[in-house]
């Protein structure tokens, strides 16, 4: 098995997505609260996580919410076949 860019064998991919109609139908900020770089997302101001924002974690890979499951799949998935 091919492990990550490292030589590890596991790998964190993080996939971020808008919220959906429950969530802001509770009262979700309509603007995003995650900034997603290619591996790294940072909580942004808004979206009642002020305690916690300007925080960065870093992974493997980040996908933005307009990914598909088929890009997951060649990006991840396949590997592990």
């Amino acid at each position: 098995m091919e492990g990550g860019e490292d030589g590890n064998s596991i790998r964190v991919v993080v996939r971020c997505r808008p919220f959906n109609a429950r969530e802001l139908a509770e009262g979700g900020p309509a603007e995003a609260a995650l900034g997603c770089s290619e591996k790294s997302i940072e909580i942004q101001a808004g979206g009642g996580v002020s305690a916690a924002s300007g925080k960065t974690f870093s992974y493997d890979r980040v996908f933005g919410s307009d990914a598909t499951q088929g890009q997951l799949f060649e990006a991840v998935g396949v590997r592990l076949l």
